[in-house]
């Protein structure tokens, strides 16, 4: 076996035990967090003093963050009605837009 044969069969060894590694590490992480959903749920059934607490904080939490909503400004309406047709423009007119889709 050559050298160049050597090191390339140490990569390829090396490739498959990171990507090993990383699969377990992956599933590894998947299952905590699996358990610790499962572990809110069980404890949020078995205690409904704390399930009413997350859920008046959460509410309070989601009533800070409201936004009021941002009335338009008159000159940014559009002037015409949306039901108006747009004037079209002529076919030959060189910044008039192909009848069909360009991509």
């Amino acid at each position: 076996m050559t050298a160049s044969e050597k090191t390339v069969s140490g990569l390829r060894r090396l490739a498959v035990r990171a990507t090993g590694e990383a699969l377990a590490i992956t599933r590894n992480g998947l299952t905590l967090v699996g358990l610790a959903v499962a572990f809110v749920l069980i404890v949020l059934t078995a205690r409904p003093d704390l399930r009413q607490a997350g859920k008046e904080q959460l509410q309070h939490w989601l009533q800070a963050r409201q936004v009021d909503p941002v009335e338009i400004p008159a000159p940014l309406l559009s002037p015409r009605p949306a039901s108006t047709p747009r004037p079209e423009t002529p076919r030959n007119c060189p910044g008039s837009k192909p009848p069909w889709p360009s991509g």
